[in-house]
């Protein structure tokens, strides 16, 4: 298998976290994904490529050559057979409203076929990944594409300041209703700009990155007590802690635990957990 990730280009690192490239002559895989608190690009040349809903019974897409993957607030399995090429952009929280006309609210918890988002010129842009052998060109092939598509509109400085609060390490949790007062706006613009730009509101970002931290420490050191751990995390006690958890996860910590012990995780991807075995 190749795998590799890139950092992209310096006009677009203000919107776009890295690129990534996965191919093989022959993979078979099944993977179950916790919620991220990013939208992706993801353009897929496998021979069979599907992803599943409620444990892997209700099907979200199959064999899409391109898709938006917008913020999941449940998980989703994904499941891969026969030869193998994937490649995506994962963008920052608010990244992709860069480059669509679409309120990023639109993509939560959906799957949207990528030639409905992007202009004419996106067809384009698949014959000559589908053309073109060399993972190298094709990640530049699409950094052009994203280029072409950048709009006119800027972020609003509140929102990316909020975020930046929310993703601090201080001593306590940062609040919505604090945070709105340190950047002065209100708790109804500050919603409904998360909407447009972010894809989820506020309190809903918050929840998910507490979950997503919960997730990173567990996969580093699964024995840990959670008592201790809901308390890192600023929840009010262990029960609140284990039900926001299994609301986004589908899991409890102690599942979760098991699996990293069960080398199920990796620990430096904690957000997948392999199906396989």
């Amino acid at each position: 298998m190749e795998y590799f990730e890139q950092v992209p280009q310096l006009c677009l690192r203000p919107f776009v976290d890295k690129l990534w490239y996965c191919g093989a002559t022959h993979f078979a895989n099944r993977t179950l994904t916790l919620p991220l608190l990013h939208h992706e690009l993801v353009f897929n040349f496998s021979d069979y490529f599907g992803i599943f809903r409620n444990g892997g019974r209700d099907i979200a897409l199959e064999n899409l050559s391109s898709w938006i993957s917008g913020i999941q607030t449940m998980p989703t399995v994904s499941e891969s057979k026969g030869r193998h090429e994937m490649m995506g952009v994962l963008f920052k929280p608010h990244g992709l409203k860069a480059f669509s006309h679409y309120p990023a609210v639109e993509f939560e918890d959906n799957f949207v076929d990528a030639a409905l988002v992007f202009d004419v010129s996106f067809k384009s842009l698949l014959d000559r990944l589908q053309e073109t052998t060399k993972p190298k060109v094709k990640m530049l092939l699409i950094q052009n594409y994203l280029l072409t598509q950048l709009k006119s509109e800027s972020l609003p400085t509140y929102v990316d300041e909020s975020i930046r609060l929310f993703q601090g390490t201080g001593t306590a949790r940062v609040s919505v209703k604090e945070t709105c007062q340190h950047i002065s706006v209100s708790n109804k613009t500050l919603i409904q700009s998360y909407q447009k730009y972010v894809g989820v509101t506020p309190i809903k970002y918050l929840q998910i990155q507490s979950v997503n931290q919960a997730l990173a420490s567990l996969a580093k050191n699964p024995q840990q007590a959670f008592t201790e751990l809901a308390h890192h995390l600023h929840y009010s006690d262990q029960p609140h802690f284990i039900h926001s958890f299994k609301a986004f996860t589908g899991l409890t910590p102690t599942q979760y635990a098991n699996y990293v012990v069960s080398n199920k995780v990796d620990k430096t991807s904690p957000n997948f957990i392999s199906c396989e075995g």
